[in-house]
């Protein structure tokens, strides 16, 4: 088994420990007050999961929860055991960060099984931050995961917000078509990052009001989490909001130019309509055209058209009409 996506720790006052997969599945708590807890993290597409699952001794409705290919963040509890999935932003190279990554988790007294496929950084993240667990417990661990997962969704928002505000610079010093196309995959991460963080919300909310035995202070926590959460959503409603009106400048931009350019096309068309008109009604192939006879007549009436031109431009430029 890929130690990236499959492993396991003991925690325990003196630290974590950590264990292989066959260890973990064999682990049982001494007694009821037993200070030991599993930490087993499996990926969910291979074969012998669910067997795994089976054999831990979780009932087939949270089996199927666990293996569940993309689960929509909720949360699930009893005074006995908690059954999460969440979702986190999505670092792995070459992958699109609103791709979230889904997690999920169940919980009971002595254990955390997580489940995944692809690499979270958060999770990453909480292993590292194993030795500094105090308690070292599978509670605390879940908040550290909580809590990873947020920092690193509140970095996307922030990193998207710096975006928006480059894209509004550029707007303002170079506007082009091209930004038309920033703006818009601007807006398309912000809504898919907004489907996930919306439902995450509720679920850490209803994580923190839930029957199993949490701590204050870690209700507190997810309620700040919570918070982060709000403050996140509001954010990417304001970057949507912020987009559109960039995008209406934009078109209105682009609008003006092309109105510009047809006011300009009018005045040429006012100038030269009466020439083309006069030229046109001489060079008809009748009798009785005036001046056929005449070797000064072309110089005349050349002439008469320059004059014609010169007042028009006089009148364009008294009235302000190129202005």
């Amino acid at each position: 088994m890929h130690h990236e996506t499959e492993f396991a720790y003991l925690l325990s006052p003196d630290g974590a420990r950590k264990i292989t997969i066959a260890e973990a599945l064999s682990w049982q708590p001494s007694s009821a007050h037993d200070k030991q807890q599993l930490w087993l993290h499996l990926n969910y597409q291979t074969p012998e999961c669910k067997h795994h699952l089976s054999r831990l001794g979780l009932t087939a409705g949270d089996i199927r929860v666990l293996l569940s290919i993309s689960p929509r963040p909720r949360v699930q509890s009893t005074s006995s055991r908690l059954l999460i999935c969440l979702r986190g932003i999505n670092l792995n190279p070459g992958h699109d960060p609103q791709d979230m990554i889904a997690i999920r988790i169940y919980q009971d007294k002595h254990r955390l099984i997580s489940c995944g496929q692809r690499q979270l950084a958060s999770v990453k993240a909480s292993i590292n931050l194993l030795p500094e667990l105090n308690p070292c417990e599978i509670t605390p661990l879940l908040m550290t995961l909580c809590d990873q997962l947020t920092q690193r969704q509140t970095q996307y928002v922030d990193s998207l917000q710096d975006k928006l505000s480059q894209l509004e610079d550029l707007l303002s010093l170079n506007p082009n078509d091209s930004l038309h196309n920033d703006l818009n995959d601007l807006r398309r991460q912000a809504l898919a990052c907004r489907r996930y963080l919306a439902p995450q919300r509720e679920a850490l909310a209803r994580l923190g009001n839930c029957d199993f035995p949490l701590a204050q202070t870690e209700r507190n926590q997810l309620k700040d989490l919570n918070d982060s959460l709000v403050r996140m959503i509001e954010d990417l409603d304001l970057i949507r909001e912020l987009v559109k009106v960039n995008q209406d400048e934009l078109a209105s931009i682009a609008a003006g130019k092309l109105n510009q350019r047809l006011y300009f096309l009018s005045i040429i068309t006012s100038i030269f309509m009466p020439l083309g008109f006069l030229t046109g009604l001489l060079g008809v192939n009748i009798g009785g055209i005036p001046g056929t006879e005449n070797h000064w007549a072309f110089a005349a009436f050349s002439g008469i058209l320059g004059l014609l031109l010169i007042v028009q431009l006089w009148l364009i430029i008294h009235f302000k009409w190129l202005k």
